[in-house]
């Protein structure tokens, strides 16, 4: 079989699993995240340290290992930041 998976893992190290999915989503570097939301790269680091912000990926384990962004998961972060006024 040659199909595509996507490894899925939850955060804290728990159980791999791989499931068929027909493609890999576009991810953001750090970089292009914050080219699009004006927001700085060290708000943005500051914002992983804290757990808040955009969920993001780490490609592996070590303190320099490259963060990427889905881009779902940036645009889904930005829709709950959206503050309803009373203008109508």
């Amino acid at each position: 079989m040659n199909e595509r998976y996507a490894i899925k893992a939850g955060f804290t190290g728990g159980p791999v699993t791989a499931e068929p999915h027909s493609e890999i989503e576009e991810l953001l570097t750090p970089e292009e995240v914050s080219s699009s939301t004006k927001l700085a790269l060290q708000t943005l680091a500051n914002m992983r340290r804290d757990r808040r912000g955009p969920r993001f990926i780490k490609l592996g384990v070590s303190v320099t290992a490259p963060v990427r962004y889905r881009r779902s998961d940036v645009e889904a972060w930005l829709d709950s930041q959206v503050v309803e006024t009373g203008a109508g």
